[in-house]
């Protein structure tokens, strides 16, 4: 049976340097047996590929915080598969975790306890870097930054050559009536290390895991327009609290590394090291940013109701999105106008008689008109200007209307869309048989399914929308191209605009907002509605 195997953390907001100091303790360390772990926000490990460079094994947990419910999971399971079988097989020194920057660590007791290797995995230091501009630009507003310091035995106060002498008095006193006990080193690009080898002597924080979908920031992983200059880099950037990646400006490749203290641009040739430490091998040699942003604290609320278009079941349920309790509406009620309408303005009503003032959310578009004269009765109503459900997993009305420009025979193929087998394909036929079998004899069903099959004379050409929920639809597709005699083609969804819809981040031009009294009208234009 191998020792306890030393666990130290390290943790600090965006940017504030942490993967810097995990490259100082593998140049300087570079005798012991080490891996690392780094957790990153992202859905790439752009920073563990900085660190397979220098030397130590690296592995990692992407796409959010392993001290959230989801997240947990995967690091427990990275430790269970590779890290304690390699500190069986070959004692290692040290296991260096490096949190995402928006982490709170407030958990690591329990996380440390649900892996079930209490006895051997030795929790010896917490260290959490900081950057003192980016701290009085956050302090007090992000209650992640001071959990990460009161869990901190160490604190590594980075980045100082950037600083004032009077940021960096401040954030010492701020530090010191947050944890009055830990050590507090002051240095620049990392350079000073904290003492790995002194035992902590205080217990760990013990908080439960949090939830991803409280988080308030959000990672997208960009292929980026070309950039004149770095002026329209910066602008393109915007609010974002980090970007990192490659990105052509001025027709060359470049790297691009945004803190929120500064914005760095270097050549991305091959080998080229910034004084900060990237290489742009680790990225390759394509235009692809990293962005973080924060989410508004508004959009965090779960509205109350959602009154959604059964045609996107499939599609919510695998982008994991956090949703208020649904009323399902059958799909293809945007063949019965009049009909849509009456159901959902019934549901409406039937919502606002209960208790709650939050608005209440409509998936759907114009749908034929169907939503012409909906009405807010005691709550707003909020919905997406689209035209349909095409339009929104496309990701808007222009990309809509730019692929039926190019092809206006196009029939649009979608998960749900397809589940009942009612598109255009070898079973609608005997969809429609099913449908009419009630309301008509034999003879005038087969009339209405010549005229359907009629109907669609005009097409010739399928369209499936790619998306997490796709599975077997994209080929069941094929079929009905090839029966058809359709060409089939297939493009990718874009789900951004579903996610600013339930995250809350409601801009004028993508929705709109009915206060109680307003009813909608198409307006005939690109706004949709009125």
């Amino acid at each position: 049976m191998p020792p306890p195997l030393p666990v130290y953390l390290i943790t600090g907001f965006l940017g504030s340097g942490k993967t810097t100091l995990l490259r100082r303790i593998a140049e300087t360390l570079a005798e012991l047996r080490m891996v690392f772990l780094v957790n990153e926000l992202a859905g790439r490990d752009v920073d563990a590929g900085r660190l397979r460079n220098s030397g130590p094994e690296t592995v990692s947990v992407v796409g959010g915080s392993i001290f959230c419910e989801c997240k947990a999971a995967d690091f427990l399971r990275m430790l269970r598969e590779e890290v304690m079988p390699a500190h069986q097989n070959q004692t290692l020194d040290a296991l260096v975790i490096e949190t995402s920057g928006i982490a709170d660590p407030s958990a690591i007791g329990t996380l440390i306890e649900k892996a079930g290797y209490g006895d051997q995995l030795q929790v010896r230091g917490i260290t959490t870097v900081l950057a003192p501009m980016s701290f009085h630009k956050l302090f007090g507003k992000l209650p992640v930054l001071e959990a990460q310091l009161r869990a901190a035995g160490t604190i590594l106060l980075n980045k100082c050559d950037l600083a004032t002498p009077e940021q960096i008095t401040g954030c010492r006193e701020a530090i010191r009536a947050l944890n009055p006990e830990a050590r507090l080193l002051e240095t620049s690009f990392c350079q000073d290390l904290p003492e790995f080898d002194l035992p902590r002597t205080t217990a760990l924080p013990q908080a439960a895991f949090g939830k991803c979908s409280d988080l308030r920031f959000k990672a997208e992983t960009l292929t980026p327009p070309d950039f004149e200059d770095e002026a329209a880099l910066k602008a393109w950037c915007g609010e974002a609290l980090r970007v990192k990646g490659i990105a052509r400006i001025g027709g060359e490749l470049m790297e691009v590394d945004l803190t929120p203290e500064e914005i760095r641009v270097r050549s991305a040739e091959c080998g080229v090291r910034s004084d900060r430490g990237m290489r742009s091998a680790e990225y390759g040699v394509r235009s692809e940013l990293i962005r973080i942003v924060s989410i508004p604290h508004s959009a965090l609320r779960t509205p109350h109701s959602l009154l959604a278009c059964d045609v996107f079941r499939e599609e919510l349920e695998a982008l994991e999105l956090p949703l208020p309790p649904v009323r399902w509406l059958e799909m293809g009620l945007h063949d019965r106008p009049d009909e849509l309408r009456r159901r959902l303005q019934a549901e409406i009503d039937a919502l606002d008689a209960e208790p709650g003032d939050d608005p209440i959310l409509l998936l759907y578009g114009l749908c034929g008109g169907g939503l012409n004269g909906i009405t807010a009765r005691r709550r707003p109503l909020v919905l997406p200007r689209a035209h349909d459900c095409i339009a929104l997993l496309l990701g808007s009305n222009e990309r809509h209307q730019e692929i039926q420009k190019a092809c206006a025979g196009t029939y649009f193929y979608s998960r749900g869309w397809i589940r009942e087998r009612r598109v255009p394909g070898p079973d609608r036929p005997d969809w429609l048989r099913e449908l009419y079998a009630e309301k008509f004899d034999e003879e005038m069903i087969e009339e209405l399914i010549e005229a359907d099959r009629e109907a669609f004379d005009p097409y010739e050409q399928a369209l499936f929308i790619r998306t997490p929920a796709s599975g077997e639809g994209e080929a069941y597709c094929q079929r009905c191209a090839a029966h058809l005699g359709w060409r089939f083609t297939a493009a990718e969804a874009d789900t951004r605009w579903l996610e600013d819809f339930f995250k809350g981040n409601w801009d004028e031009k993508r929705f709109v907002i009915l206060s109680p009294g307003q009813s909608l009208r198409a307006s005939g234009n690109a706004e949709i509605f009125a």
